[in-house]
C-alpha cells in the first residue's frame, strides 16, 4: 500500500476495486489516521485517493446501495468517534454526513436490504445503543439493542433472508458465544442457537449458499487470558 496501516476500513468498490481508508499509521508513532487508497486487481497496484475529514482507526464502513461508502465511528478525538462520512467513487471525495448520537469505536455495520446501515456495539459509552443510518436524509436512527452488557470484538452480517446475524466478541464479564438476529422489518432481535465455541475478533463471511462462515478470533483461558486459535464453524439460517 502507499502507506504502513492497521486497523483499517477495507470496501469492495461496485466497479471492483477495494477501498482502504484510516487506521493506525506507523511514522515514528502509531496515530490514527485519515488518508486513504484504492486497490485496483486488474493492475495489482495502489493509488491514494481523496483523505477523509477525521483521523480514524477501528471503524465501521460499508457500501451503501448509491455506490457510495460510509465509514463511521473509531477510535481518535471524541468529534470523530461520533462522526460518520461519505465517499464518492467517481470524484474520489469524502463529505462529512450526519453523525451518531454518541462515539463508538471497534464497531460493526452492514447494509441491509431497504438501504439502511445498522452499527451495533462497540467501545466507549455508546456500546449499548444500536442506531442505524438512512441514506435518504443522512441521519441515524435508534433500533433495539439485541444483548446486555454491550460488546465488541464481533461481527454483523446481513444474509439471505433480510435478516443480520451479530455473532459472538468481548464483553465486561469476557468472550461471549451468544448469537442473535435482527429483523428490520420488525426492529426487533430473537434468540438465535450459541456458537460452538466463544470468540472475538473472529471473521464472519456470507457464503454463496447462505451459510455463514465464522473462523478464527481469541479464545478465552481459564485464567483470564486470550489466545487466537485456528478453528471455524457455519451458520445455517
Amino acid at each position: 500500500m502507499t502507506t504502513p496501516r492497521g486497523n483499517h476500513t477495507a470496501t469492495l468498490l461496485k466497479d471492483g476495486t477495494v477501498l482502504v481508508a484510516g487506521g493506525l499509521c506507523s511514522s515514528g508513532f502509531i496515530y490514527p489516521d485519515n488518508s486513504a487508497e484504492l486497490y485496483d486487481p486488474s493492475t495489482g497496484t495502489w493509488k491514494a485517493t481523496g483523505s477523509m475529514t477525521y483521523a480514524r482507526a477501528s471503524a465501521g464502513a460499508t457500501l451503501l446501495q448509491s455506490g457510495e461508502v460510509l465509514v463511521a465511528g473509531g477510535n481518535g478525538t471524541a468529534a470523530a468517534g461520533r462522526s460518520a462520512e461519505l465517499y464518492n467513487p467517481s470524484k474520489g471525495q469524502w463529505k462529512v454526513t450526519g453523525s451518531m448520537n454518541t462515539p463508538r469505536g471497534t464497531l460493526q455495520m452492514t447494509l441491509l436490504a431497504n438501504g439502511m446501515a445498522p452499527v451495533l456495539g462497540g467501545s466507549g459509552l455508546a456500546s449499548y445503543a444500536s442506531q442505524s443510518y438512512l441514506p435518504t436524509n443522512g441521519t441515524w436512527n435508534s433500533i433495539q439493542y439485541y444483548v446486555s452488557p454491550p460488546r465488541w470484538g464481533h461481527t454483523l452480517t446481513f444474509l439471505d433472508t433480510g435478516k443480520a446475524l451479530a455473532a459472538g466478541g468481548n464483553t465486561k464479564y469476557g468472550i461471549t458465544s451468544l448469537a442473535r438476529l435482527y429483523d428490520p422489518s420488525t426492529n426487533s432481535w430473537s434468540n438465535n442457537s450459541m456458537m460452538t465455541t466463544p470468540r472475538q475478533y473472529h471473521t464472519a463471511t456470507l457464503l454463496p449458499n447462505g451459510q455463514v462462515l465464522v473462523a478464527g478470533g481469541q479464545v478465552l483461558n481459564s485464567d483470564g487470558t486470550s489466545t487466537d486459535f485456528a478453528s471455524a464453524e457455519l451458520y445455517t439460517p
